[in-house]
């Protein structure tokens, strides 16, 4: 026996269902931000003070005593001249790259709470009687 709803008749036992929204949450990673490290070199300028020697001709002219006279290198006659080489010191600078310090980049991840408000839905069963 089939009973239609529109035909007045009252089933003995009737159901109905209820539905509720459920939100299901996921989390999903997205770039933030790009960071660079860039190493740049700055130059400085120092003025520093070296001690330098400098070799300087003296020439001293002493009368010669013949009693006295011993023999000394001379440099006389044609072709025979006296050479004497004069140094002097030059400041040289020479660089040399060491490392000074390591710089250290981590990233860690910290853990944040956010709220979120969320409308769920969900219906709600009534019964309604008609009086006669």
């Amino acid at each position: 026996m089939s009973t239609d709803v529109n035909s007045g008749a009252v089933p003995e036992e009737a159901s109905v269902v209820r539905s509720v929204e459920q939100a299901h949450l996921r989390r999903e990673r997205y770039p933030v931000e790009t960071l660079r490290v860039v190493r740049t070199v700055e130059t400085e300028m120092r003025t520093v003070e070296v001690p330098v020697r400098v070799e300087r001709l003296r020439v001293e002219r002493v009368p010669v005593d013949a009693a006295a006279a011993a023999p000394v290198m001379t440099a006389t006659g044609p072709g025979r001249d006296l050479e004497v080489v004069l140094r002097e010191e030059v400041p040289v600078v020479s660089m040399q790259v060491r490392a000074y310090e390591r710089v250290q980049v981590s990233v860690r991840e910290v853990v944040e709470q956010q709220v979120i408000d969320i409308d769920l839905r969900q219906e709600q069963v009534a019964v309604e009687v008609d009086q006669p």
